[in-house]
């Protein structure tokens, strides 16, 4: 079940997530983005952050995310209640212009380094490839968050069917 504007409205009244973080996962950097922002960690002598357990996304915040946030939840934009759990912190933001930086600021779209505790999960391979046409059905954005936001977002979309009923 999607998730409506009302249950986005009441979670930001509540101040949810000014309290816990939560990353809009866009889709995934183009070939030639991934290979500049290699470049550039080669140059810093950072390139052994990059893992087989990482994955650069295009990513939005709702809130301000530092280098080194973690999040424990992962869904679809469309079907949070088919969340996974997972073990995820940001590595590194980059944004334009070629800039390394600590900080995702809210609102401003970056290609963040995630990094997994265990493998990536196999959703992500959902997400469309920057500049690729999202086709429904095939194509998932996704949210990476925290449980309280998680779990807070079941309880209102639960609430909203019970007063729909």
């Amino acid at each position: 079940m999607r998730i409506s504007d009302e249950v986005y409205n009441k979670l930001r009244e509540e101040g949810c997530y000014e309290n816990h973080s939560h990353l809009l996962l866009l889709d995934l950097p183009s070939k030639q983005q991934i290979d500049s922002i290699l470049r550039g960690l080669d140059r810093l002598g950072k390139r052994d952050l990059v893992k087989e357990n990482s994955i650069f996304v295009s990513a939005n915040p709702y809130r301000d995310i530092q280098v080194g946030t973690t999040f424990d939840s992962l869904f679809p934009v469309d079907k949070p209640f088919d969340f996974e759990g997972v073990e995820a912190s940001v590595r590194f933001v980059y944004v334009n212009p070629s800039r390394l930086t600590d900080t995702l600021y809210k609102g401003h779209r970056g290609i963040c380094l995630l990094e997994f505790a265990k493998q990536k999960p196999e959703v992500l391979r959902r997400l469309k490839k920057h500049n690729e046409k999202r086709v429904k059905g095939i194509h998932d954005m996704f949210y990476l968050s925290q449980r309280p936001v998680l779990s807070r977002i079941l309880e209102l979309i639960e609430e909203e069917k019970s007063k729909d009923a």
